[in-house]
């Protein structure tokens, strides 16, 4: 008899209520126990721990999961980090090879023809074939010696490279021996940088595993030039190589208000005669080099405050949140590098500590964002500071904010226009992090905004040549304020004129900083602004001027507004100078700021302009439509029906029917 057949028997042979369970059944139960049993289990040491952190350092535990899974996204993997720091191994075994070339004047670099060229021909050739476009004062001796020193900076040093922008920054400095103690003046510096890269570009194209090397220019601008590389392990990684100098120039000649221009250089600026403004500083190109000088120091300063791992994740997350807005892209945006500085700042400042949550570290720097007045009140990661160099940094630039030298403004290349915009939007993302919504993390750091979608209307100038009306309105001081920044120059020229003539019925005014290098050009006359409007004032149509007794401001009013303005008096009996537009519709009234925006580049200043914003309306407009009112988009026509609705509802309830009416509805699909 087998086994199962003896089983079977002697279940037979037992009471019903006692019969042998089966082996599964018997498995199965003890499990069910088990599972009860783990479940009543009290938590661990480990499980209260993350309990006790969620309550203290997140606002819920969706938030800290979110986080967490959104981190685990964007960061970027071990492997793939390996693979980079063996590149960059083998890079700097490249750049230990490179042989010194012999010096050239620059006034020989001229195009070298014969069938067998020798390497000194090809390599002028090569220098001959990306000459710079910058002009010089005189002619001078540039020296090419292998690089004394390089090292990696920016989001990989600081260990905060994501996926969204797989960059690596790689400065070397250029060798002593290259430069002269006045290479500040006149652009010498920039021409020497500028060859000395062609001749990194020349010495290792050949000798690197990249599927791509090229020389390419920030934002087309002539005097930021670097190598690009695309490696070969992957295509998503761009490598960027810049050449710096450390601590060879004094940085006090990079004070805003020292002069290192002695030479007329650029040609859009014809009126511009350098000896005119012997005295007065030049801002602009100071802070070009200032930066240079004082990376290094920089880097070495922010390493170890921005060491933590949840700062660094924090950091992650802010540039996810400026990647999604389209706003860390440009010289005139609020950069990774301003992330970096600003965040070192927290943590010197101890806002910032070591025991906080990635969730914490973002959070307090959007409420440090949107409390902060560096166009008014100017901050300083150095603590030697004197209140008169704060005080001449703010003279020279919109906003300030000074790096651990003393002499570099992080800010100057920020524009004011996109800091306040950055400041709603921090104060924007507090409130969404404040209501607890489900969805209010994807609408922080998931959902991209672009730049058209942030704004209520799009202003985009496009003329050819044109740009000359406004380069004329600008006063001379300006104007060698700009000196070499043509393109920065006619912007916030626009940006004036925009905040003069739209005034409070705006909330906000930005210009569109995203700009590629190899199609944007620095002259380029496509120029865009965004400006969102203030409901309170938008439709107002009365633009209200100076008062009387004021003559001066009158005149200055009048000018302005040419023949549109008129004296009106008012109800408190005061009289004021005004412009009145006139409106007869809801239409008209939004539509105020368009009749504005076509007085102030249509008649004023004229140029082409092309807005965006309000098409749709036309959709809206019944065109083959005869009323006898005026009528916009229908709003007049919708209140009309409506009042006669009521009229009629009330006159046949007033009826004395036998049945009595108690209501009446429409039945119009409209």
């Amino acid at each position: 008899m087998s086994d199962e057949e003896t089983l079977l028997s002697e279940n037979e042979s037992l009471p019903a209520t006692e019969k042998r369970k089966l082996p599964q059944e018997d498995d199965r139960n003890e499990a069910n126990k088990k599972r009860k049993k783990e479940l009543l289990k009290p938590p661990t040491a480990e499980e209260l721990n993350q309990l006790r952190e969620t309550e203290n350092l997140y606002s819920s535990n969706l938030i800290r999961l979110q986080i967490e899974e959104v981190l685990s996204e964007i960061s970027v993997k071990e492997k793939y980090l390996d693979q980079i720091e063996l590149w960059w191994n083998n890079f700097c075994t490249v750049l230990k090879s490179l042989g010194d070339e012999e010096g050239i004047l620059l006034s020989e670099i001229k195009q070298q023809v014969g069938k067998k060229l020798s390497r000194r021909s090809k390599f002028i050739n090569e220098l001959y074939k990306n000459k710079t476009k910058l002009k010089h004062d005189k002619d001078f001796l540039l020296k090419f010696s292998h690089a004394e020193s390089y090292s990696i900076f920016g989001e990989y040093q600081l260990q905060c490279l994501t996926k969204s922008d797989l960059q690596l920054n790689v400065n070397i400095r250029m060798p002593t021996l290259c430069l002269s103690l006045k290479d500040y003046l006149n652009n010498r510096y920039f021409i020497k940088r500028h060859y000395y890269l062609v001749y990194l570009l020349y010495s290792i194209k050949e000798k690197i595993s990249a599927s791509k090397v090229e020389m390419v220019f920030h934002e087309n601008l002539n005097f930021l030039p670097f190598i690009r590389i695309i490696p070969q392990f992957s295509n998503k990684l761009t490598i960027n190589v810049f050449v710096t100098t450390n601590n060879f120039f004094n940085l006090n000649r990079f004070l805003p208000d020292k002069n290192n221009i002695k030479y007329d250089f650029d040609d859009n600026f014809k009126d511009i005669v350098a000896k005119d403004f012997g005295g007065v500083g030049t801002p602009k190109h100071n802070s070009f080099i200032a930066r240079e000088c004082t990376l290094d120091m920089n880097y070495e300063f922010m390493q170890p405050l921005l060491k933590v791992k949840n700062v660094q994740d924090g950091i992650k997350l802010l540039i996810l949140w400026l990647t999604q807005r389209e706003m860390n892209k440009g010289l005139g945006n609020f950069t990774n590098e301003l992330v970096f500085y600003t965040v070192a700042y927290l943590v010197k400042k101890k806002k910032v500590n070591a025991h906080m949550s990635s969730y914490q570290v973002v959070r307090i720097f959007w409420l440090f964002l949107k409390d902060s007045k560096w166009n008014e009140e100017p901050i300083s990661l150095s603590e030697e500071i004197k209140t008169d160099t704060i005080n001449m940094f703010k003279e020279n630039y919109d906003i300030v904010f000074l790096d651990v030298s003393g002499y570099f403004n992080i800010t100057s290349f920020l524009h004011l226009g996109v800091y306040l915009k950055l400041k709603q939007e921090a104060e924007l993302a507090l409130h969404i992090l404040d209501g607890n919504n489900f969805n209010s993390f994807s609408s922080l750091f998931l959902m991209k905004i672009p730049f058209p979608l942030q704004y209520d209307a799009l202003i985009k100038l496009n003329v050819e040549d044109k740009f000359s009306v406004i380069y004329e309105n600008a006063s001379q001081d300006r104007k060698w304020k700009y000196y070499g920044f043509y393109r920065d120059l006619i912007i916030n020229e626009i940006n004036d004129i925009l905040n003069h003539g739209l005034a409070n019925r705006v909330s906000s005014i930005v210009p569109y900083m995203c700009c590629d290098e190899v199609e944007h050009n620095s002259n380029k006359p496509n120029i865009t602004f965004g400006i969102n409007l203030n409901p309170e004032f938008a439709f107002n149509v009365i633009e209200r001027g100076p008062p009387e007794g004021n003559q001066a401001a009158v005149k200055k009013f009048q000018e302005f507004w040419k023949g549109l303005t008129s004296f009106r008096r008012f109800q408190d009996s005061s009289v004021a100078e005004v412009v009145y537009f006139q409106c007869r519709t809801l239409q008209d009234k939004r539509n105020i700021f368009l009749n504005i925006l076509e007085f102030l580049f249509n008649k004023k200043y004229p140029l082409e302009l092309k807005v965006v914003g309000n098409q749709l309306e036309k959709v809206l407009k019944l065109e083959n439509t005869i009323v006898h009112f005026p009528t916009g988009t229908n709003e007049e026509a919708c209140l009309k029906i409506k009042h006669i609705y009521s009229d009629l509802n009330k006159i046949l309830r007033n009826l004395e029917l036998p049945l009595i009416i108690t209501n009446v509805q429409a039945t119009s699909d409209t």
